[in-house]
Protein backbone atom coordinates (compact mmCIF):
# COMPACT_ATOMS: atom_id res chain seq x y z
CA UNK A 1 0.00 0.00 0.00
CA UNK A 2 2.84 2.38 0.83
CA UNK A 3 4.51 1.61 -2.52
CA UNK A 4 1.28 2.44 -4.37
CA UNK A 5 0.96 5.72 -2.46
CA UNK A 6 4.56 6.66 -3.31
CA UNK A 7 4.07 5.87 -7.01
CA UNK A 8 0.97 8.09 -7.01
CA UNK A 9 2.96 10.84 -5.26
CA UNK A 10 5.68 10.54 -7.91
CA UNK A 11 3.15 10.90 -10.74
CA UNK A 12 0.97 13.58 -9.10
CA UNK A 13 2.81 16.71 -10.38
CA UNK A 14 2.73 15.46 -13.98
CA UNK A 15 -0.91 14.35 -13.75
CA UNK A 16 -2.03 17.69 -12.26
CA UNK A 17 0.31 20.20 -13.91
CA UNK A 18 0.16 19.17 -17.57
CA UNK A 19 -3.68 19.36 -17.92
CA UNK A 20 -3.86 22.65 -15.96
CA UNK A 21 -1.16 24.32 -18.03
CA UNK A 22 -2.68 23.00 -21.25
CA UNK A 23 -6.10 24.37 -20.29
CA UNK A 24 -4.64 27.75 -19.26
CA UNK A 25 -2.75 28.15 -22.55
CA UNK A 26 -5.48 26.73 -24.78
CA UNK A 27 -7.11 30.14 -25.64
CA UNK A 28 -3.76 31.63 -26.66
CA UNK A 29 -2.98 28.57 -28.79
CA UNK A 30 -6.37 28.89 -30.50
CA UNK A 31 -7.65 25.53 -29.29
CA UNK A 32 -10.68 27.04 -27.51
CA UNK A 33 -12.38 30.44 -27.42
CA UNK A 34 -11.24 32.87 -24.71
CA UNK A 35 -14.36 32.98 -22.52
CA UNK A 36 -13.27 36.29 -20.94
CA UNK A 37 -13.12 37.98 -24.32
CA UNK A 38 -16.35 36.36 -25.49
CA UNK A 39 -18.45 37.20 -22.43
CA UNK A 40 -16.63 40.31 -21.24
CA UNK A 41 -16.32 38.87 -17.75
CA UNK A 42 -13.10 40.52 -16.56
CA UNK A 43 -13.49 40.06 -12.81
CA UNK A 44 -15.64 37.01 -12.15
CA UNK A 45 -12.76 34.56 -11.68
CA UNK A 46 -8.97 34.27 -11.70
CA UNK A 47 -7.53 34.44 -15.19
CA UNK A 48 -4.07 33.18 -16.09
CA UNK A 49 -3.76 34.44 -19.64
CA UNK A 50 -2.75 38.05 -18.96
CA UNK A 51 -4.80 40.82 -20.65
CA UNK A 52 -8.30 39.76 -21.58
CA UNK A 53 -7.84 39.62 -25.31
CA UNK A 54 -8.05 36.61 -27.57
CA UNK A 55 -4.54 37.22 -28.92
CA UNK A 56 -2.92 37.93 -25.53
CA UNK A 57 -0.06 35.60 -24.58
CA UNK A 58 -0.06 33.89 -21.18
CA UNK A 59 1.24 35.86 -18.23
CA UNK A 60 4.99 35.74 -17.58
CA UNK A 61 4.40 33.96 -14.25
CA UNK A 62 2.62 31.16 -16.12
CA UNK A 63 5.30 30.93 -18.80
CA UNK A 64 8.01 30.56 -16.13
CA UNK A 65 6.61 27.20 -15.06
CA UNK A 66 6.69 25.49 -18.48
CA UNK A 67 10.07 27.11 -19.16
CA UNK A 68 11.45 25.43 -16.03
CA UNK A 69 9.95 22.13 -17.10
CA UNK A 70 11.37 22.49 -20.62
CA UNK A 71 14.83 22.67 -19.02
CA UNK A 72 14.20 19.97 -16.41
CA UNK A 73 12.52 17.40 -18.66
CA UNK A 74 15.35 16.94 -21.22
CA UNK A 75 18.00 16.75 -18.48
CA UNK A 76 16.16 14.32 -16.21
CA UNK A 77 14.58 12.47 -19.12
CA UNK A 78 18.01 12.01 -20.66
CA UNK A 79 19.26 10.54 -17.39
CA UNK A 80 16.36 8.06 -17.34
CA UNK A 81 16.99 7.06 -20.95
CA UNK A 82 20.71 6.65 -20.29
CA UNK A 83 19.97 4.45 -17.28
CA UNK A 84 17.49 2.38 -19.33
CA UNK A 85 20.07 1.94 -22.11
CA UNK A 86 22.70 0.89 -19.57
CA UNK A 87 20.23 -1.55 -17.98
CA UNK A 88 19.55 -3.05 -21.41
CA UNK A 89 23.26 -3.68 -21.92
CA UNK A 90 23.65 -5.13 -18.43
CA UNK A 91 20.73 -7.50 -19.01
CA UNK A 92 22.25 -8.75 -22.25
CA UNK A 93 25.61 -9.31 -20.55
CA UNK A 94 24.01 -11.12 -17.61
CA UNK A 95 21.95 -13.32 -19.92
CA UNK A 96 25.02 -14.25 -21.96
CA UNK A 97 27.03 -15.03 -18.81
CA UNK A 98 24.33 -17.18 -17.18
CA UNK A 99 22.70 -20.56 -17.73
CA UNK A 100 19.16 -21.75 -16.90
CA UNK A 101 18.76 -23.91 -13.82
CA UNK A 102 17.21 -27.39 -13.90
CA UNK A 103 13.68 -25.97 -13.51
CA UNK A 104 14.14 -23.36 -16.24
CA UNK A 105 12.78 -20.61 -13.97
CA UNK A 106 16.12 -19.11 -12.88
CA UNK A 107 19.27 -17.83 -14.55
CA UNK A 108 22.42 -18.95 -12.75
CA UNK A 109 25.59 -16.83 -12.77
CA UNK A 110 28.99 -18.48 -12.16
CA UNK A 111 29.85 -16.40 -9.09
CA UNK A 112 30.71 -17.58 -5.59
CA UNK A 113 29.13 -14.66 -3.71
CA UNK A 114 25.51 -15.46 -2.71
CA UNK A 115 23.26 -13.03 -4.59
CA UNK A 116 19.78 -12.95 -6.12
CA UNK A 117 18.03 -10.18 -8.04
CA UNK A 118 15.46 -9.43 -10.74
CA UNK A 119 16.44 -7.95 -14.11
CA UNK A 120 14.16 -6.70 -16.90
CA UNK A 121 11.07 -4.55 -17.42
CA UNK A 122 8.89 -6.37 -19.97
CA UNK A 123 9.70 -9.93 -18.92
CA UNK A 124 11.59 -9.78 -15.61
CA UNK A 125 13.87 -12.73 -14.87
CA UNK A 126 15.24 -13.94 -11.55
CA UNK A 127 19.03 -14.31 -11.45
CA UNK A 128 20.92 -16.21 -8.75
CA UNK A 129 24.60 -16.94 -8.29
CA UNK A 130 26.11 -20.40 -8.01
CA UNK A 131 27.22 -19.48 -4.50
CA UNK A 132 23.61 -19.02 -3.37
CA UNK A 133 22.76 -22.52 -4.60
CA UNK A 134 25.53 -24.09 -2.50
CA UNK A 135 24.78 -26.30 0.50
CA UNK A 136 25.92 -23.51 2.84
CA UNK A 137 22.89 -21.36 1.91
CA UNK A 138 20.39 -24.05 0.92
CA UNK A 139 18.29 -23.57 4.05
CA UNK A 140 17.65 -19.92 3.14
CA UNK A 141 17.18 -20.34 -0.62
CA UNK A 142 13.34 -20.72 -0.49
CA UNK A 143 12.98 -17.40 1.35
CA UNK A 144 15.29 -15.61 -1.09
CA UNK A 145 13.49 -16.99 -4.14
CA UNK A 146 10.07 -16.16 -2.66
CA UNK A 147 11.27 -12.57 -2.16
CA UNK A 148 12.46 -12.26 -5.77
CA UNK A 149 9.30 -13.89 -7.18
CA UNK A 150 7.28 -11.28 -5.26
CA UNK A 151 9.18 -8.55 -7.12
CA UNK A 152 8.27 -10.20 -10.44
CA UNK A 153 4.59 -10.73 -9.54
CA UNK A 154 4.25 -7.14 -8.37
CA UNK A 155 5.80 -5.74 -11.54
CA UNK A 156 8.27 -3.82 -9.38
CA UNK A 157 10.77 -3.08 -12.21
CA UNK A 158 7.97 -1.46 -14.23
CA UNK A 159 6.75 0.48 -11.20
CA UNK A 160 10.28 1.75 -10.62
CA UNK A 161 10.56 2.88 -14.23
CA UNK A 162 7.15 4.62 -14.08
CA UNK A 163 8.18 6.32 -10.84
CA UNK A 164 11.48 7.51 -12.35
CA UNK A 165 9.59 9.10 -15.26
CA UNK A 166 7.19 10.83 -12.85
CA UNK A 167 10.05 12.12 -10.70
CA UNK A 168 11.24 14.22 -13.64
CA UNK A 169 8.54 16.73 -12.57
CA UNK A 170 9.78 16.94 -8.95
CA UNK A 171 12.49 19.07 -7.43
CA UNK A 172 15.74 17.04 -7.25
CA UNK A 173 15.77 16.69 -3.44
CA UNK A 174 12.14 15.53 -3.31
CA UNK A 175 12.74 13.16 -6.22
CA UNK A 176 15.67 11.47 -4.44
CA UNK A 177 13.67 11.12 -1.22
CA UNK A 178 10.65 9.56 -2.97
CA UNK A 179 12.92 7.22 -4.95
CA UNK A 180 14.64 5.94 -1.79
CA UNK A 181 11.35 5.54 0.06
CA UNK A 182 9.87 3.59 -2.86
CA UNK A 183 12.90 1.27 -2.95
CA UNK A 184 12.47 0.53 0.75
CA UNK A 185 8.69 0.05 0.44
CA UNK A 186 9.11 -2.44 -2.44
CA UNK A 187 11.71 -4.42 -0.47
CA UNK A 188 9.50 -4.51 2.62
CA UNK A 189 6.52 -5.60 0.50
CA UNK A 190 8.57 -8.41 -1.08
CA UNK A 191 9.68 -9.57 2.39
CA UNK A 192 6.06 -9.62 3.56
CA UNK A 193 4.97 -11.55 0.44
CA UNK A 194 7.78 -14.08 0.96
CA UNK A 195 6.73 -14.54 4.60
CA UNK A 196 3.13 -15.12 3.50
CA UNK A 197 4.20 -17.63 0.83
CA UNK A 198 6.36 -19.61 3.27
CA UNK A 199 3.90 -19.04 6.15
CA UNK A 200 6.84 -18.01 8.31
CA UNK A 201 8.15 -14.55 9.08
CA UNK A 202 10.99 -16.15 11.01
CA UNK A 203 12.41 -17.96 7.96
CA UNK A 204 12.55 -14.73 5.99
CA UNK A 205 14.13 -12.88 8.92
CA UNK A 206 16.78 -15.57 9.38
CA UNK A 207 17.58 -15.51 5.66
CA UNK A 208 18.03 -11.72 5.75
CA UNK A 209 20.34 -11.92 8.76
CA UNK A 210 22.32 -14.83 7.30
CA UNK A 211 22.90 -13.22 3.90
CA UNK A 212 23.68 -9.78 5.31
Amino acid sequence: ALARVLVCAALLPAVVTIPLMTAAMAPWLGWIADHCAVFGDAHGHPHLCGPHEESAPPALSLLAVPAAFLVRIPVAGGQVLAAAWLARGVRRSLYAASLPDATGTLRVLPLSEPQAFVVGFGKPAVYVTRGLLSSEHREHLPAVLAHERAHVRGGDPRRKLLCRLGLVFHLPGIARSLDKRLDRALEMAADAAAAAELQSHERVARALVHLS
